[in-house]
């Protein structure tokens, strides 16, 4: 049997946003049972924390009773799958839990397998022993939807005013699909589990930096706390940094049946995050001093890329002294052409002059008035509605007829305007219609989804709740005036 040395430690907390009164998260750290998890609770009141709890209380207890002949895989399925038919029927039976629902990822560890599952947008990432960073989970959000299908770019999604709204949650819907993976791990591998409170704070390439920084788990997870402070602290925040020792094994025939249950679920691929050179470069010494004693192997592959960086430093090196070079030669040419500019301007004096016709400078007005009527909409949805329900007749005019029922409520007139808008995309002007596009799809798949409904619903109520708590003489142009939902 396979014992494995594991270091884990977590942290949860409400945040600095005033509006969420109550720390909604829950968390699962076990090293006992090797079973880790986080949830993130929706519904608000209580019930987001009911949900989370419940779903956490649920694994608990699934691999608390598991059997060294029992599959890990098909036990998180089934413990998941139970969570969300238990918090599903909660959700419908009692007023005060009406709508709560919650994401999960979990995470076990049994010698040098790892099993991955996972609902909504918390994530996994796994820090392996030369320093790479991978994330093991796809977020199940309507924004990620699209960028994986190519309509929208990650520059675009990274601001979207949806960014935050979940497509798949455990209670939302009678059913659940979760994403299971299972996959072999090396000793001295780190495992971060987090909600999206930490990940809105925290780009992915500082989550790598901090978990090389910082080598015990506890540690690591209060500077997490710290950053997210620093940076608002606007949700609540829960990570689990789970860092995997050697494995010592007292049977062949353990390792034989470990290694064939090894397996990787397609549709929850393993993506490999690329940091920013100089990044890279500044913790290439954490790596090599985390790795030294514990993985010769590793320290020669380490050493191989700092002859490679070298190399590659030297020849950036040569580049910028021709840089500097053709830099200098432009600078003499300009300077040259400079001093001919009088003689120019005075020969040009004395010919004769011919009116000049005034060149449009900015090719997309249609869209910018575009614009200036999105910002309408969003400010008055009712009021737009009164106005435009009946001379809707462009591609423009029926998306932001479309946006204005999303925005209080109406779903299915939303679902018509809409597709209206997608029928008449070719008559729109090429230069509007990739966003224009992309703006549509975006509307269709929050109110094709029940998931997705809710929690812009929950976005839109938190944004009315924020603008009522400005100071006076405070508008906030974003927040509608209707609350009809």
């Amino acid at each position: 049997m396979q014992k494995t040395q594991i270091i884990s430690a977590g942290i949860t907390d409400r945040g600095l946003n005033e509006r969420r009164f109550t720390n909604e998260d829950s968390f699962l750290n076990k090293p006992e049972y090797g079973i880790f998890a986080v949830a993130d609770g929706v519904g608000g009141a209580q019930a987001g924390e009911v949900a989370s709890g419940a779903a956490i209380d649920i694994l608990a207890e699934a691999f608390a009773n598991l059997r060294p002949e029992d599959d890990a895989e098909e036990v998180m399925k089934r413990a998941i799958k139970k969570a969300n038919e238990y918090i599903y029927q909660m959700s419908r039976e009692l007023p005060r839990l009406s709508g709560m629902a919650t994401t999960i990822v979990a995470l076990h560890i049994s010698g040098n397998i790892a099993t991955i599952g996972h609902v909504g947008d918390s994530r996994l990432y796994r820090l392996d022993p030369r320093g790479n960073i991978f994330r093991e989970t796809q977020d199940h959000s309507v924004v990620e939807e699209e960028v994986r299908a190519g309509r929208m770019t990650l520059a675009q999604a990274a601001n979207h005013p949806a960014r935050n709204v979940i497509s798949r949650a455990i209670g939302a819907e009678e059913n659940v699909e979760v994403d299971l993976k299972t996959i072999m791990i090396e000793p001295n591998t780190t495992f971060l589990l987090c909600s999206d409170g930490i990940t809105r704070h925290i780009e992915d390439y500082e989550i790598r930096e901090i978990l090389l920084e910082n080598p015990d788990p506890e540690k690591a997870c209060e500077k997490m706390k710290q950053i997210c402070y620093r940076r608002g602290a606007e949700d609540n925040l829960t990570a689990i940094v789970v860092k995997v020792g050697a494995v010592t094994q007292e049977a062949e025939e353990e390792e034989e049946k470990t290694i064939s249950s090894a397996r990787v679920v397609e549709g929850a691929p393993t993506v490999k995050l690329e940091m920013p050179e100089e990044i890279q470069m500044t913790s290439e010494s954490l790596v090599e001093t985390e790795t030294q004693t514990s993985l010769p192997q590793a320290k020669s592959i380490q050493n191989e890329d700092k002859i490679k960086k070298r190399n590659g430093i030297f020849v950036r090196f040569l580049w910028m002294i021709l840089l500097i070079i053709l830099g200098g030669i432009l600078g003499v040419v300009l300077y040259h052409f400079s001093l001919l500019k009088p003689v120019f301007q005075q020969d040009t004096a004395q010919m004769p002059q011919f009116p000049v016709t005034p060149v449009m400078q900015t090719p997309n007005i249609e869209y910018t008035a575009f614009e200036d009527n999105r910002r309408n909409v969003d400010a008055d949805p009712e009021k737009y509605i009164e106005l435009s329900e009946k001379s809707a007749q462009t591609a423009e005019d029926f998306y932001l007829l479309g946006r204005a029922y999303l925005l209080t409520g109406k779903y299915q007139q939303a679902k018509r305007a809409f597709e209206m808008a997608k029928e008449r995309l070719f008559e729109t002007r090429e230069i509007n219609r990739v966003v224009l596009e992309t703006e549509i799809a975006m509307g269709l798949a929050v109110v094709e989804n029940e998931v997705a409904r809710r929690e812009f619903a929950n976005q839109r109520k938190l944004l009315i709740e924020n603008s009522r708590s400005l100071p006076l003489g405070v508008e906030d142009t974003n927040v509608s005036n209707s609350e009809n939902r």
